[in-house]
């Protein structure tokens, strides 16, 4: 019996082809990884996950069902090298807006996750300021939260 340790893998490649498929984001850089120059991308990008709670569930005859994973992650969400603040942070808001959509359109992932119950987001952080060329930058980190079961095969 083989159970999978984590469905962050499948949900993070399918939420990049998703990303990657939007209108809104058409010539947006969407990463699975951090980029190497963080300060000098623009792009959308997935951050370390972290697991909230694993939870065991037992059928009545002793065998395992499956785990329950709940697991957060990062997306970040920036843009720099604009002429002011507002363009700097306007993109960013929107960019974030078709991040939401997506995930309010799609709350499993179309179905293309085996085991995926839902993924939506739940907190936001923004920072912003003036970088040392003297463009501006905004970076939003968008906390997103998913829910899954591990199943057993074989």
């Amino acid at each position: 019996m083989t159970i999978k340790g984590t469905l962050y893998p499948q949900v993070v490649t399918e939420l990049k082809t998703r990303l990657e498929a939007r209108s809104g984001l058409n010539g947006i850089q969407v990463l699975d990884h951090k980029p190497v120059q963080i300060l000098e991308a623009t792009a959308i990008w997935f951050g370390d996950p972290e697991a909230e709670d694993e939870e065991i569930s037992f059928q009545e005859s002793g065998g395992m069902v499956g785990i329950i994973e709940e697991t957060d992650f990062p997306l970040i969400i920036q843009v720099t090298k604009k002429q002011t603040q507002a363009l700097a942070d306007a993109d960013v808001a929107a960019w974030m807006g078709e991040v939401i959509e997506e995930l309010a359109e799609n709350p499993t992932l179309g179905g293309n996750v085996a085991g995926l119950h839902i993924i939506k987001p739940f907190t936001w952080r923004w920072a912003r300021g003036r970088l040392p060329e003297g463009m501006y930058a905004t970076a939003c980190e968008l906390s997103i939260t998913f829910r899954g079961e591990l199943t057993a095969t074989g």
